[in-house]
Formats: C-alpha cells, structure tokens, sequence
C-alpha cells in the first residue's frame, strides 16, 4: 500500500493552546491517517521527522502503514509533553515549545491544497512554487568508484585549492615550481577529501533526513560507514605523506591539522550543539592557505595569516546564505545553523557584520604584501559588492536573494585569489 497524496492546512489549535497546528491528512488506499504537528522551533521537531518517516513507508519501498508506530509516537509525544509542562498544559507556553500530535481515521480528504510528496520527512523546502513538490535529480553514484569519489566532495574541494595556488604565488613572488604546485594540490585534494567522507560517516544519520543529502552514497548503501572510514583514513595518511615527501613536514602537519579540526570540533561537536558551529568549524576550511605558504616558505608569516583571516570571516556569510535555502532541512534534522534558531533579521545583521570584517580584512593585505593596483581595486570593487547584495537580502528576505548571495560568495573569493595572483605575477614576472 502506497500513500498518494498529503493534503496540507492550516487550522486553530485546540482551546487553551495559542498559534496553529499544521495538520496533514495521508491518504491511503485502505483510510486515512490523520496527524497534527504543532509547527514551531520545536525541541523535538527532530524526534517528530524521524518517528513519522518509520511511520509513514519509503516509497521506494512500500508497505502498508504501521499504525503501531503511530500509536508509540503518540504516546511519546504526549510523554515528551507532560514531563516538560508537570501535566499542567497552561504552562506549556512562553518559553517553551511543545508538540501535539493526535490521529483518526479519516476517509474524507481535507479541504485544502493538495500536493504529491515522497515519503520521506517533509519539510516546506522541499516545495516548489506553486504548490508542486520539487523533486530535481540530482547526481547519485551508482557505482563504488562513483561512491567513493563522491565521499571526497571534490567541489567543495577545488574552492579550497582555488585559495591555495595564489597563496603559493605570493609566496614565491612568482610561479613556483609546476612539481611543487601538483604535490600540495594532491596532498590538499587528498586531505580535504578524507576529511568530507569522515564527515559524511558521522552525519550520515542526518544526511538521510534532508533532500539535498539524502543521495549520498553512505545513505543509499552504496558504500558502507566502515569502508568509507578506511577509505578516509587512508587518503589522510596518503596525503600526509604527499606533502611531508614532496614539500615539507609543516605543510603535511598544517594538513593534517585541518582535518582533525574539521572532524572532532565542527563535525563531532559543534555542528549539532552550536550555533556558531560554522563560525568557529570555518577554520579548517581556512587552513588551506596555510599549508600553501609553508609549502612554498616552510615557515609562516602575517601575509597567510591575514589570508587564513580573510577565509576565516568570508565562511559564516557565504554558508549562511545557503543555510537560509536549506533552514526548515537543518532544523528537522536538529542541526543549528543560525538561521534556524534565530529570526531573519538577526541572522542577516550577522551577515553583514562578517561581510564587512572580511571586505576590511581583504583590504590589510596590500600594505603588508606590498600588492598593487589590480588586487587593491578588485577587492574594494567585489567588497562593496558583495555587502550591498547582503544588505539587500535584508530588504528582501527571500530564498531566491540569499542563492544569490551564496553564487556571489563564491565568485568574490574566486575572482579575489585571481587577482592576488595576477597582481603578483605582473610586479615580479613568472
């Protein structure tokens, strides 16, 4: 048996509560099911999601619904509620939230907009204009080497090395050697890369529960959490010994040091109990033009650590955009992102307060590089940019204005390392 349609509106909850309950009624072919979530930031939204993807069937898999997972959820919501309020529901508003499920078998469909879905939690991101469910394709692996291709998330990764070849160049103060640039971009790739499939074996829990994750390989059971953890640990040790043999210990340590950053404080810790997780997480995403400046050097100084900065505070409003896109999926997943706990308006004043840090930041490093012209206009050009289009957001708070901001990011960061490069390649020649 296959559930057909979900037929959504929005209806008074009942006496002596406040706001509205989004009731769902699935259609079934045998009755009807009918639920009430109350749809606020809610403690255990998490929990509900969960519980109704074991009671409603996978459509890849159907059966028919299980009417005593139904039953338990009931039970441990009202219990969930009762031992929040005392029993005493006019105490349950204020500061706290709380849920209210309840069920029936209801033959006659709701009057309301009626809209296919999949079975999968449903969470209002998932909805196209329109009223129609969006279900795009996206790339799923079907073959292992597909899978563990797709653990390393190479794009994520070739913006991380976008960051490292200037870094290189103003390190040189010219093209450094072509051997010296492929080793640390395959030590890099191979770090970055392990650390993304550590990542995808800790969250594979939650990666199942949001749309734009759930077609990775850990998920699907193309590839299993132990094998992709031995394929992890094995491209970490690959590229520890890439960098340590072909450029020198401290880039291979700087390396190393990225990922287990990026695994036990952002991933393992705050990323599902903070919301600055991305704030402080952004670190390791940073470290990249570290490790290009002592491969080049093998020593620091303040030139990559004002780029490590630049990074560092460009993280939080270019995730942050896309995190408004994907909020109701990070919040049924009980994962923190910023826009998922705090109102629009905090999060874009945030935004802007990062923006022009990093717009101020990008601007101290032509007195300390010595950089010229080409860097110092483009940076004032894209920094200037890139703040209107957040204050914008501002002014309109959509989805469609913060993919935007989110493709600016990209394309600030991008064009600013070019003319890093190009800046220091006219002054000092190839």
């Amino acid at each position: 048996m296959e559930p057909v349609h979900v037929h959504l509106g929005f209806f008074p909850i009942t006496a002596g509560h406040h706001g509205f309950t989004l009731f769902m009624h699935v259609q079934h072919q045998l009755g009807g099911l009918f639920q009430a979530v109350a749809k606020q930031l809610l403690e255990n939204e998490s929990y509900v999601t969960h519980e109704v993807d074991g009671v409603v069937p996978d459509q890849n898999n159907p059966w028919s619904i299980d009417l005593g997972r139904v039953l338990n959820l009931l039970v441990s919501l009202r219990a969930l509620d009762n031992g929040r309020t005392g029993g005493d529901e006019s105490h349950a508003i204020g500061m706290h939230s709380f849920i209210v499920a309840v069920w029936r078998p209801f033959h006659t469909p709701i009057r309301s907009r009626s809209m296919s879905v999949g079975t999968r939690p449903f969470v209002p991101s998932r909805l196209a204009p329109g009223g129609v469910v969006s279900h795009a394709s996206r790339r799923q692996p079907t073959t292992a080497l597909g899978g563990y291709i797709a653990l390393m998330k190479l794009r994520v990764v070739e913006l991380l090395l976008i960051t490292t070849v200037p870094t290189m160049v103003l390190a040189e103060k010219g093209w450094p050697s072509w051997s010296l640039v492929g080793i640390t971009l395959l030590g890099g790739t191979l770090a970055a890369g392990g650390a993304n499939a550590i990542n995808m074996v800790v969250d594979r829990d939650i990666d199942a529960l949001m749309e734009r994750t759930k077609t990775r390989p850990l998920v699907t059971g193309l590839i299993s959490p132990r094998a992709a953890l031995i394929f992890a640990i094995g491209l970490e040790i690959a590229a520890f010994a890439v960098l340590w043999a072909g450029a020198n210990f401290l880039s291979a340590v700087l390396a190393l040091s990225a990922t287990l950053f990026y695994v036990f404080v952002y991933t393992i810790w705050l990323k599902r109990t903070s919301r600055q997780n991305i704030v402080i997480g952004g670190a390791a995403g940073a470290v990249p033009v570290l490790v290009g400046w002592a491969a080049v050097e093998n020593a620091l100084a303040w030139e990559p650590i004002i780029l490590f900065l630049v990074i560092f505070l460009w993280t939080p409003p270019h995730f942050w955009a896309l995190a408004i896109r994907h909020a109701d999926e990070y919040r049924a997943a009980g994962v923190p992102m910023l826009p998922t706990v705090v109102p629009m308006r905090q999060t874009i004043r945030q935004m802007v307060v990062y923006s022009v840090a990093f717009a101020l930041v990008t601007l101290v490093l032509v007195p300390v590089a010595d950089l010229g012209l080409i860097y110092l206009v483009t940076a004032i050009i894209l920094g200037i940019g890139f703040i209107a289009s957040v204050l914008n957001l501002g002014r309109d708070p959509t989805v469609k204005r913060s993919m935007q901001v989110f493709a600016l990011s990209i394309t600030y960061i991008t064009v600013l390392f070019i003319a890093l490069a190009v800046d220091v390649l006219v002054q000092h020649g190839l």
